[in-house]
């Protein structure tokens, strides 16, 4: 278990520091709070995508044989680490957050049975079947923007896709969950959001407190793939533009780094 205090580990890892200094720095909802349209999916199609398999193909004495499909590119942490943002690709003003070496992590619940898959995502230390994992953090001064960075190796296109159909439909199945920290706790707002057209399959959701510890809190959260691997970030403090903008910047630095072909947005 990281040592590093988050909140939603796979999609956010803000130091609880920087999340206590966005609560206290005044009305963190009014530079992200643009309109927002719902997204849905469905987890049951979600959970039955698998990584397409080749099967052999009848074909006559005269048939050429199907070529077999290209093999993923295999994705270290230094492969990954290379694709991550730095403060040359970053307005200036920005800086590192360095992670947090105090103990303890934020937790996610909720008594509603519709919350468990999103519940067990904000849980989980990486996205699910990620098999190598980068992250960074940067922060825009005391007030923000806070912004967090991360990029999860999945193996296929297909099963980042299918991560993002799960992710979709939890936070529409789910209205609110409850956050916990060793300073207290707070119910918050889980709605969707539009999405930075950075690929075809961007997800972005927002959670918002409701009074307790963490009232005037506020974190858009976005994830798009990267090919075979999954794009996260996450946004305190942040105006719309800012969120695209810096998402953007994200999806073509990793997209370069990791030569993977952009995908067109229509």
């Amino acid at each position: 278990m990281p040592s590093r205090r988050r909140l939603t580990r796979p999609l956010l890892a803000l130091p609880v520091v920087v999340l206590l200094a966005a609560c206290t720095s005044g009305p963190a909802s009014t530079p992200a709070g643009t309109s927002a349209g719902a997204t849905s999916g469905t987890a049951s199609k979600a959970a039955s995508t698998a990584t397409p398999t080749m099967t052999s193909v009848e074909t006559t004495p005269s048939a050429t044989t199907t070529a077999p499909a290209a093999a993923a590119p295999k994705r270290t942490k230094a492969s990954l680490q290379k694709a991550l943002l730095v403060l040359d690709d970053l307005p200036s003003g920005y800086s590192v957050e360095p992670p947090d070496g105090s103990s303890g992590s934020a937790n996610i619940s909720s008594s509603d049975p519709r919350c468990k898959p999103l519940v067990d995502i904000m849980n989980a230390d990486h996205a699910p079947g990620s098999m190598a994992t980068a992250q960074t953090s940067f922060s825009g001064g005391q007030d923000g923007p806070f912004v967090d960075q991360s990029l999860d190796a999945l193996g296929t296109a297909a099963h980042v896709s299918a991560f993002h159909q799960t992710l979709r439909a939890a936070v529409a199945a789910c209205p609110k969950v409850t956050m916990r920290l060793p300073e207290g706790r707070s119910t918050m707002a889980v709605r969707s959001v539009r999405a930075p057209d950075a690929s075809k399959d961007a997800v972005a959701f927002r959670i918002t407190a409701q009074g307790g510890a963490l009232d005037g809190f506020e974190g858009t959260q976005v994830a798009t793939a990267v090919g075979d691997v999954d794009l996260n970030m996450i946004f305190i403090g942040a105006y719309p533009e800012e969120i695209d903008e810096a998402t953007h910047a994200a999806y073509e630095k990793a997209a370069e780094e990791l030569k993977v072909k952009a995908a067109s947005v229509s």
